[in-house]
């Protein structure tokens, strides 16, 4: 089972919701969500994992960049989305796996 994204970058956010998160919380996040960079920046329709590392790499760096709110955003709520149907399948597996069971017989088992 999958583990739920830290509580802690999302508790920075809603501290203070006008500025981006630094590129510790994003990763953070990322990786609570069990993501590669290449498939967050798919998922909030960025151009590719160069991008997406950008937002993760030191502030001192001549390529970091700040995430914009809006895709910082629709990230949260993607992931949201994501760890929901992850709950929801694993309730429908474990439902199923009585019936299955009874489907097979005694003899299966």
């Amino acid at each position: 089972m999958t583990k739920a994204p830290s509580a802690e970058p999302a508790a920075t956010l809603l501290r203070n919701p006008l500025f981006p998160p630094s590129p510790d919380e994003i990763r953070a996040m990322r990786e609570a969500a069990e993501l590669t960079q290449g498939q967050a920046a798919h998922l909030v329709h960025l151009s590719g994992q160069a991008r997406w590392s950008d937002y993760e790499a030191d502030r001192t760096l001549q390529r970091a960049r700040r995430i914009d709110l809006a895709h910082w955003e629709l990230f949260l709520r993607k992931i949201a989305e994501i760890e929901r149907a992850r709950e929801v399948l694993a309730e429908i597996g474990e439902a199923a796996a009585p019936r299955e069971r009874a489907r097979r017989g005694p003899a299966a088992e």
